[in-house]
């Protein structure tokens, strides 16, 4: 996030800090207490199934609608992010997108991911963690090569492709071990060779 000055940083490490210690324990306090009051396979619904139970139907209702207006408002975030990316990324030097053509892009990212909640029949949790895999194969070895200094761009894009497209197809693939650790580690891998190779011929 940007900040007014470079003074004003040690003091956000200091609010991100203090709200990260008092967000995460209290996650863990939740799901340790809804595996004790609860006896339900429905994991990932844990706090509204609590929040109906444990509290008055006004309190459960805010509680509701605060899982949903944060739901709402990640998601609303994300699609602007997308749409700006891939408008800014295509784009020609001399040309611009129109507000219409900006609103299609916005209209298909929320189509696709309509159909992939409706037919991916997973949970939440994941496809959290597969997304999350296959944007740090993408990403993570390139992180980490350009912090050992510079690379070639083809050797860049081939680890960013390779490590994505890897996570993908092993992901959806039926050849995988039990917590299958090759979606989050073979992909990985291969993506920081390649950096490593391009990084070493430069």
């Amino acid at each position: 996030m940007a900040v007014e000055s470079k003074e004003k940083i040690f003091q956000a490490r200091i609010i991100a800090i203090i709200w990260a210690l008092i967000i995460y324990p209290g996650m863990i306090l939740l799901g340790w207490a809804g595996r004790s009051f609860i006896e339900s396979a429905q994991n990932e619904q844990i706090l509204i199934l609590m929040g109906n139970q444990l509290l008055p139907p006004v309190l459960a209702g805010v509680v509701l609608a605060s899982v949903l207006s944060a739901i709402m408002s990640t998601a609303d975030s994300q699609l602007l992010v997308a749409s700006s990316a891939i408008c800014h990324d295509l784009k020609l030097k001399e040309d611009e997108f129109t507000l219409w053509e900006t609103r299609l892009v916005v209209a298909g990212i929320c189509f696709v991911s309509a159909i992939m909640a409706i037919y991916i029949d997973k949970s939440i949790y994941s496809q959290v963690l597969f997304a999350f895999s296959a944007m740090g194969s993408a990403f993570g070895p390139l992180l980490i090569g350009k912090l050992k200094g510079e690379i070639y761009k083809s050797y860049a894009i081939a680890s960013m492709l390779s490590g994505f497209l890897l996570t993908v197809i092993i992901h959806f693939s039926t050849f995988k071990p039990e917590g299958n650790p090759l979606e989050r580690i073979l992909p990985f891998l291969v993506a920081y060779i390649l950096v490593e190779i391009g990084r070493r011929q430069k």
